[in-house]
Order: structure tokens, then C-alpha cells, then sequence
């Protein structure tokens, strides 16, 4: 088994939510075939809340690696990202680190509940994060992208 560093710039009590594609996607075709009020916002998620050393263990077994967790401090994560912003300037073109993705990162909690979406929807998400990491990784490797 290979193995591959991961890098967390937030502890291990950062919560998210996830969803794999084909379900965002069956979720946007329910609201859109659903009788609801104009501006009806719905979360869509698989309704699981997910720690990120957890989320990171499931991409890892995803991709047949075993990652080594690297905790990154904040003044490193955002002098990174200042001088990506940096560098972006004689590039001419943006550099995936920013400082207001750095901020987005460090955030503790990324969970929404679904119980909307699953009362008034009736969506019900069908792929757990295991089977999405393991199709996402697949499809990156067959496009030849990793």
C-alpha cells in the first residue's frame, strides 16, 4: 500500500457534510419538479456529519494509500495562501489557495440538515461516502487526472 501525506489545517473537531454528485443531482430535479415556495432554499447532504480525520481515512482506504495527517497552523496555512495570491499575480491566473479559502477551511463546522429537503423533496440520498470516494477516485484515475 502507498502512502501519501495529508495535510489538516484545522483540528480534528472540524465537522462537514458531504454529498456525492448523482445525488445533488437528484435532489435539484426534485426541487425543480416539486410544488414549493419561490425562493425555497434546501440543503442537500447524505445526512451524515462527518469529522475531517474521518473524511480523510475513507479517501485514503478510496485510493488503496495510507495518508500521514501533517496538522498545519493557521499563520502557515495563510502565509501560504498570501503567497499563492502572490504568485497568482505573475501567472497571471488564480492560484487555488487564497486567503478567503484559507479562512472557508479553517471553519469548524460545514454540517446542514436535510430534514427539508427530505420532508418536502422526499429526497433520500442513496451513495455513502465510501462508495462516492471510491467512484470519484476511479473516474479521476480513468480520465488520467491523478
Amino acid at each position: 500500500m502507498d502512502h501519501c501525506v495529508r495535510l489538516c489545517p484545522v483540528g480534528p473537531d472540524q465537522h462537514l457534510s458531504l454529498c456525492y454528485i448523482s445525488d445533488i443531482v437528484e435532489g435539484i430535479l426534485s426541487a425543480a419538479e416539486t410544488r414549493t415556495k419561490s425562493g425555497d432554499v434546501f440543503f442537500l447532504s447524505d445526512g451524515n456529519d462527518y469529522r475531517m480525520g474521518e473524511i480523510g481515512d475513507i479517501l485514503a482506504r478510496a485510493m488503496g494509500v495510507t495518508a500521514l495527517r501533517v496538522r498545519v497552523p493557521k499563520p502557515v496555512l495563510f502565509g501560504i495562501a498570501r503567497f499563492s495570491e502572490y504568485l497568482s499575480k505573475f501567472f497571471n491566473g488564480p492560484f487555488p489557495l487564497t486567503r478567503d479559502k484559507a479562512q472557508e477551511m479553517i471553519q469548524k463546522n460545514w454540517v446542514c440538515d436535510i430534514t427539508k429537503a427530505r420532508t418536502l423533496l422526499g429526497f433520500e440520498p442513496k451513495v455513502s461516502l465510501p462508495e462516492g470516494a471510491k467512484l470519484t477516485f476511479e473516474w479521476y484515475n480513468n480520465e488520467k487526472w491523478l
